[in-house]
């Protein structure tokens, strides 16, 4: 009987792959299929990984070109997209010490940290958090290691923000960084040390003065912070009994959100294309960055803006769809099966298309649609990234292997 099972399974499974294999025999690839891992097109180069020939359990990363030519050879331990000229490695030196740094599009270090590590994260850089690296934003990236507080570099690989007094960091957006210094407050009848967060712009000073308990990062001008009232009371009060408020790049109040009002689930805790999600009672709207609700809280649950439209979950015949609405509020594509939910931001709109998604052969398979909802290239895909630069990376299942082999397609 079990050996009967047995039979049964490799068949279904061999069966499974032929379909796979045979459903993308017919697409045009620009790049063919050849890369163990990759990455979409960022200022014209790709991250591609490769499994170590000589170590199977480890992949290293380099980069290629619109063409498919490697420009920079895979030898990196980690890599990260190009952005503003330069990207973030980990390698090993020639004596086997882990390190990080930053090269440019020749594959030349133009700076490396002086500092060994066995492996490095991206976000905030904290003492929890080390080492940590950012990209490149406004000309500056952020640096952090045990042992001494964030730096920035500029592109030249050169030191340009080094303020002791700053703990806690984030990378720059929009021309400023959120920066924590320690304060000691003496209080009537108590002391407190915290954090408190401000914002530097990119010469390192505080153009917004350390006053908050929470900050997030700027964009479109606006950002949310929760400031510290706890002087005007009679005991020090928590982040998260405080409210929001919407602050301008000058630190001015534009506006408060009530608590009652909760934005925990906003993307990043910043506004997207003007607006930003928040709940009250269960359901979800909208904030434009005046603090003014343009739509009203309705939806079960949305997404962020993303070139105009938001998913939306909604029901049909009793079954959880998600379709799209307008920044009116309008439902603009009407939900179906093959939407991807929310949580998944592959289903979010980039370059005027977004992913879907569908069960075929036991798998997931995945393709595209079009502002207006059409169905512009078949969901087929094993794995399927986003379209830059013209051309998207796609996963393409192997009928040999249970791998995907990834290579690239053009834009239709």
């Amino acid at each position: 009987m079990k050996k009967t099972l047995l039979v049964f399974y490799l068949c279904l499974l061999f069966i499974t792959f032929m379909c796979l294999g045979q459903s993308e025999a017919n697409i045009n690839f620009v790049i063919k299929p050849q890369y163990d891992l990759a990455s979409d097109f960022h200022e014209g180069f790709a991250r591609i990984g490769m499994i170590n020939p000589k170590d199977t359990n480890q992949m290293l990363f380099g980069y290629i070109d619109t063409t498919g030519q490697i420009v920079i050879p895979c030898k990196y331990l980690l890599a990260r997209d190009f952005s503003e000229g330069l990207a973030a490695v980990f390698f090993r030196d020639e004596w086997g010490n882990g390190r990080v740094g930053y090269i440019d599009k020749k594959g030349e270090l133009i700076y490396q940290a002086d500092f060994k590590v066995d492996k490095f994260i991206f976000g905030w850089a904290d003492s929890e958090q080390v080492p940590a690296l950012s990209d490149f934003h406004n000309g500056r990236a952020l640096i952090m290691h045990e042992g001494y507080g964030p730096v920035f570099i500029d592109t030249k690989g050169k030191v340009a923000i080094n303020n002791k007094k700053i703990i806690k960091a984030r990378g720059f957006s929009d021309g400023l960084a959120v920066a924590g210094i320690y304060i000691v407050q003496k209080l009537p009848g108590y002391t407190r040390s915290e954090t408190f967060y401000g914002y530097i712009d990119i010469r390192g000073n505080f153009v917004i003065t350390p006053q908050f308990l929470e900050a997030h990062d700027f964009s479109d001008g606006v950002a949310l912070v929760k400031k510290d009232v706890s002087p005007k009371k009679s005991r020090f009060l928590l982040a998260n009994e405080l409210p929001y408020d919407i602050i301008n790049n000058k630190g001015k109040v534009l506006k408060t959100i009530p608590r009652d009002f909760d934005t925990n689930y906003a993307e990043q805790k910043k506004f997207m294309e003007g607006m930003l999600r928040f709940q009250a009672n269960g359901v979800y709207g909208f904030f434009d960055k005046a603090g003014n609700i343009v739509i009203k809280p309705q939806f079960k649950n949305v997404s962020n803006f993303h070139e105009g439209f938001a998913r939306v979950e909604m029901y049909q015949d009793n079954k959880q769809v998600f379709g799209y609405i307008n920044k009116k509020g309008e439902l603009a594509i009407q939900g179906n099966e093959y939407i991807l939910p929310i949580g998944k931001p592959d289903g979010d709109f980039k370059n005027g298309l977004a992913q879907i998604r569908v069960t075929k052969n036991f798998a997931y398979r995945y393709g595209f649609i079009d502002t207006t909802g059409k169905i512009v290239i078949e969901p087929v895909h094993s794995d399927i990234g986003f379209f830059s630069e013209n051309l998207t990376r796609v996963g393409n299942v192997q009928t040999n292997s249970v791998f995907n082999k990834y290579g690239y397609i053009q834009k239709p």
